[in-house]
């Protein structure tokens, strides 16, 4: 999830609520994802639930990163060319991704430390720690946080873009030869591994979120609508699609058009004025960088809990399921407010602003 904190998308009438409503739906498609293998597991309910419905929930995943390269986009544009706001660039993207990462990763190896300690141990050797530490891949490690391998591409992603901020023409030209290496290779992403990180088809998403900020800057409110209207149906044709056992490099840009269509039609009608307000799921979408990176975790001690309290026998599947879900969102939505949100008040007391681009922060 790579869910990963970035500004928030805004145009010339503040926050767009429908970015930030769809950043809370797609945390909760990989939260349940997620719940349906751990509930699918022997030592709990030993029944996947849900799992028809849930399984192409990890596309969640493609989703926040064609809205990274969206917002990236929509929040730097101005920096592009600018050598002399790299460090700033540098540091609101640091700032954001590692203080919570780092928290919540040592929380689970205090955990792990605790009991068996096989965790702490697996990253015991110096280069599996520094990628772990950094972010940065020295090897085909497994984050302490399993989940957190996106924020691996997105590292990637950002250094990309920092090439446009030290030279326009330079960073052009680097996206352009890493575009051609994404396609030419085909590579299904391998998402533990450095050369699936690198070229890895899950890159092509961000040039899809760069392209959906191209479409909002330059196209008209209708041309948005069509966007929204068109983009469900695209998505049901790729899940249609998947379903029947079709893969590849194709699938993966099908999903994408239809995240990058969406987030444009959404962005661009709202911009324009059409009013959308989703108190609920906007503050999910404001956690969501939380509940991606606790939501694994918790749901697996909560699973373990309603087993030992024998839920798994006295309830029906579903109804664990759900509460399970719910009570691990929950818990996320509080980290986020307890320690994530004040983190970023702490490293960014008083946040630059960008006119007409950026509003308070939020997310990819």
């Amino acid at each position: 999830m790579a869910s990963v904190p970035a500004p928030a998308a805004t145009g010339g009438q503040g926050e767009l609520h429908s970015i930030q409503a769809a950043r809370g739906i797609a945390a909760m498609l990989v939260a349940a994802f997620h719940l349906s293998i751990t509930i699918g597991t022997d030592r709990f309910a030993g029944v996947p639930v849900f799992a028809s419905v849930t399984w192409w929930g990890y596309r969640g995943v493609d989703f926040f990163f064609v809205l990274s390269g969206f917002i990236i986009l929509l929040a730097h544009r101005r920096d592009i060319g600018r050598p002399d706001r790299l460090g700033r660039y540098a540091w609101k993207r640091a700032s954001r991704i590692y203080p919570a990462y780092w928290l919540y990763t040592a929380v689970v190896l205090a955990i792990s430390a605790a009991g068996s300690g096989t965790l702490l141990a697996s990253i015991a050797t110096g280069g599996d720690f520094l990628s772990t530490l950094t972010l940065v891949r020295f090897g085909d490690v497994d984050p302490a946080i399993g989940v957190a391998w996106t924020l691996f591409h997105e590292i990637v992603f950002y250094t990309a873009f920092a090439a446009l901020i030290i030279n326009r023409r330079l960073g052009i030209a680097l996206f352009a030869i890493w575009g051609v290496t994404i396609l030419w290779s085909a590579l299904e992403p391998t998402p533990h591994s450095l050369a699936g990180t690198l070229i890895g088809s899950y890159n092509m998403n961000f040039f899809f979120g760069l392209a959906a900020y191209g479409a909002f800057r330059r196209l008209s409110a209708s041309a948005g609508l069509a966007a929204l209207a068109a983009s469900p149906v695209l998505l049901g044709v790729m899940i249609a699609l998947e379903a029947g056992g079709v893969g590849g490099m194709l699938l993966h840009a099908g999903y994408a058009a239809a995240f990058a269509l969406a987030i444009f039609g959404a962005a661009r009608a709202e911009a324009n004025g059409l009013r959308m307000s989703f108190p609920g799921l906007s503050l999910v979408g404001d956690a969501s960088y939380s509940i991606y990176l606790t939501h694994v975790t918790m749901q697996t001690y909560l699973a373990l809990i309603a087993a030992k309290l024998g839920l798994f026998t006295m309830l029906p599947g579903w109804a664990a399921y759900i509460g399970i879900l719910v009570a691990g969102t929950l818990v996320g939505i509080m980290a986020y407010l307890l320690v994530e949100k004040p983190l970023l008040r702490l490293l960014r007391p008083r946040p630059a602003k960008i006119p007409h681009t950026v509003g308070r922060a939020a997310l990819s």
